[in-house]
């Protein structure tokens, strides 16, 4: 069975999280700041600060993840859009599918693609064949 899962990032040099949790009043899955750790085993570290909301993995259709995103953050569209716009901070939804037996559907409706264009959002698809 495929495997979905959809997420707002907030990437920025000198992005600060608890900020973005503050603008947005949501509690974000992952963060974390410029110098940062990004792997022990090779000592490598964030070259950016990043804040990170994302859906539970699941079979569910793409839409549905971004369905649960677009509600969650119904009343953050401006406070996205302004936080994307600051210095050289970017603002992405991600998409990850995990294909194993079968092709999932990853179809993006009408109001998704303007959702993400309203946020002023990138979009990335990564595609894994398990």
């Amino acid at each position: 069975m495929s495997r979905i899962y959809a997420e707002l990032a907030i990437y920025g040099d000198d992005l600060d999280p608890a900020s973005i949790t503050d603008v947005l009043g949501l509690l974000p899955s992952k963060t974390w700041l410029r110098g940062e750790p990004k792997s022990i085993r090779t000592g490598t570290t964030h070259d950016q600060g990043c804040w990170k909301l994302n859906t539970l993995e699941s079979s569910r259709p793409l839409e549905d993840h971004l369905t649960v995103l677009m509600v969650q953050l119904a009343n953050c569209k401006n406070a996205i859009r302004a936080l994307g716009s600051h210095g050289n901070s970017a603002v992405e939804i991600s998409v990850v599918v995990r294909i194993d037996d079968e092709i999932p559907d990853i179809s993006l409706s009408k109001s998704a693609i303007k959702w993400i264009s309203e946020i002023e959002a990138a979009l990335d698809i990564d595609m894994y064949y398990l």
